[in-house]
Order: C-alpha cells, then structure tokens, then sequence
C-alpha cells in the first residue's frame, strides 16, 4: 500500500513534467513520421502539418522540462542557503544569549556588592562610627588637649538620617551600574549583530 501511495505519489507529483517529456518524444516522432510520410505522395500535404506540430511539441516540451529542472535547481540552491543563513542565526543567537547571561552575572554582581557595601555603612551608623558633621564654623585651638570629633552618641534621628543617605546612595549607585550594564549590553548587541550584517 505504501509502495504504491509512493509510486503514485512520485507519477503525479510531477504529472506536467512526464507530459512535458511525452510532448518532447511525441514532437520527435511526428518529424520523423514527417520525414517518412513525405515520400508518400497521397500522405504528402499531411506531412508539413505532422512536421510543424511536431516542431511545436519539442519547443513547448522542451520549455518546459528545462524551466521545471532549472527552477527545481533553484528552489534547492534556496533551500540550502536557508539553511545556512538559518545556522548563522542560530550561532550568533546562542552568542548573544551567552554575552547576554555573562553582563546579567556581572550586573547581579555588583548589585550584590553594593548591598554589602549598603549594610557595611549602616552597621557602621548603627554602631556610632558614621556622623553627620557638626554645624559649628568655630574652630579650636590646636593647643588644646581635647580629642577630636563629636564625643556625644549619635541620637536616633542622625542614625536615621544617615541609613536614608546611605540608601539614597545606594539606590543612586544601583541605577547607574544597571544603566552602565544595559548601555554596555546594548552595544554588545548591536556589535554582534552588525557583524553578522556586513
């Protein structure tokens, strides 16, 4: 059943073809029969028509069957430049995911660092180490034996003040590494593909 679904299949796919090709045959039988009728003196004037249809069969036959195996041929060479170019773009699509992966790394990376370095400084505020400066333009005598800095624990609105600087600077530092990251992700996109371009 398959062998003959198959055998059909390869008789009728290219039915136009095969008539184009029984065209071809049938135009070089009608000259030849052309040739032999016309030392026929009865069959004579039927000769000249056997010889012109037989010249038409062979041009549009002939048309035919080369313009369907040239255009066969083309349709192939398109099918497998298809290919390739659907193989580059596999190739530069699995680079760009990987180049990609690799800035979203490092991008999650620095984010990282910056959130350690974020509850470094509040530990930091917390502890009393980190103060706001005082408002006071006097200066002291250099003579004098007092140690520096503001001695009175911080209260708790300075700390409170100085973890909102911290995160205000963190989030400031966070928004210019993502945008250096997606600025850098963009032209690495645009390099790889303009290099595919050329």
């Amino acid at each position: 059943m398959q062998g003959l679904k198959q055998m059909l299949s390869w008789l009728f796919g290219d039915l136009f073809y095969w008539l184009a090709i029984i065209a071809v045959i049938g135009g070089v039988v009608a000259n030849v029969l052309a040739l032999m009728v016309g030392f026929i003196p009865t069959l004579k004037p039927h000769a000249f028509i056997m010889k012109v249809v037989g010249i038409i069969l062979i041009i549009l036959g002939g048309y035919y069957v080369a313009d369907h195996r040239g255009y066969q041929r083309r349709v192939d060479e398109d099918q497998a430049e298809i290919e390739r170019l659907n193989g580059e773009a596999r190739a530069k699509e699995a680079e760009l995911n990987k180049k990609i992966t690799q800035a979203n790394t490092a991008l999650k990376r620095a984010k990282d660092d910056i959130q350690s370095k974020q509850a470094s400084l509040n530990a930091r505020a917390d502890v009393g180490e980190l103060r706001l400066p005082s408002t006071c333009g006097v200066q002291t005598n250099p003579s004098s034996s007092s140690v520096g800095g503001n001695q009175t624990p911080p209260s708790e609105s300075e700390r409170q003040t100085i973890k909102a600087l911290i995160a205000i600077a963190s989030d400031g530092d966070t928004a210019i590494t993502s945008l250096n990251a997606c600025i850098n992700q963009y032209n690495e996109v645009m390099k790889t593909v303009n290099e595919g371009v050329k």
